[in-house]
């Protein structure tokens, strides 16, 4: 009886997993976004590098996603002296992570700000788009780093949606560049950053957030994904390490998130967000 009520129980999560991604594969939003001319024009990432300060903004979900997901960009930012402001879109007075994201910022000589939602509950309100708004006039980036708008973590969709709603209307400067970082999902991007000589300072980003260290070895799950991505620097006996971006301008960046969002209970499972 129990073989039997196991068995039935995998036929039903495949049932709801195949559904889900029928769903997931076969939406309008889906093929659009990737039969769009940036994915099926590319082969292979475009080997990139920081070669000058700018004034940068970096839109970190929760506080170590910056560190985790683009510590190696924003190493090379810092050497160069960019003007460098992050604005945490969760954690609040008190909370660890919270506080281990001022001490990072105020060692590393970057402006920080704070959203001041709750995880799994980013709201898309007057509040927080206004917020964001005041936050870009203050800083007038000409780049913004933030997650894909893809990726597999709801809040870190959520984070792009917001970015999108609060700023669409915006006069920008045709300037502007977007640069999507992968915090969980591997998809094909149209940059790759050589960050070999950055990992050693990127794990220092990461071990300022000692309250994540008891669920997940984030230094070594971090540098596996770096690994990994650096078979887009070509063949090599040593080791290199790589974060990948999806680089937009402005224009192009909205038109995809205008396409994406439009049917949330296919993108989220977060019932909060649709």
């Amino acid at each position: 009886m129990k073989n039997l009520i196991s068995k039935l129980i995998i036929i039903y999560k495949n049932t709801i997993f195949l559904s889900l991604l029928r769903k997931l594969m076969f939406s309008k939003n889906i093929e659009k976004i990737f039969t769009s001319d940036l994915f099926s024009s590319i082969l292979r990432p475009k080997t990139i590098d920081i070669k000058q300060k700018s004034r940068i903004l970096v839109v970190a979900p929760h506080p170590d996603d910056e560190a985790i997901g683009m510590g190696g960009a924003l190493t090379k930012e810092a050497t160069l002296k960019s003007s460098i402001s992050i604005l945490y879109c969760t954690s609040k007075d008190g909370e660890k992570r919270y506080n281990e994201a001022k001490i990072l910022c105020k060692k590393s000589g970057f402006d920080y700000y704070f959203l001041k939602c709750k995880d799994k509950n980013i709201e898309i309100s007057s509040r927080t788009i206004s917020f964001i708004r005041d936050i870009y006039n203050k800083c007038l980036p000409e780049k913004i780093y933030l997650p894909l708008f893809c990726d597999s973590h709801d809040d870190h969709k959520r984070v792009s949606e917001l970015i999108y709603e609060s700023l669409k209307d915006s006069s920008l400067s045709n300037n502007l560049e977007i640069y999507c970082y992968q915090v969980y999902s591997f998809i094909p991007t149209n940059c790759v950053l050589d960050i070999t000589k950055e990992i050693n300072k990127k794990h220092k980003l990461i071990n300022f957030y000692k309250s994540i260290k008891t669920n997940r070895n984030w230094v070594h799950w971090s540098s596996g994904m770096n690994a990994y991505l650096s078979r887009f620097l070509g063949s090599s006996q040593k080791k290199k390490y790589a974060e990948t971006f999806l680089k937009y301008d402005v224009k192009e960046y909205f038109k995809i998130c205008s396409v994406y969002f439009r049917k949330k209970f296919v993108i989220y499972n977060n019932k909060n967000y649709f």
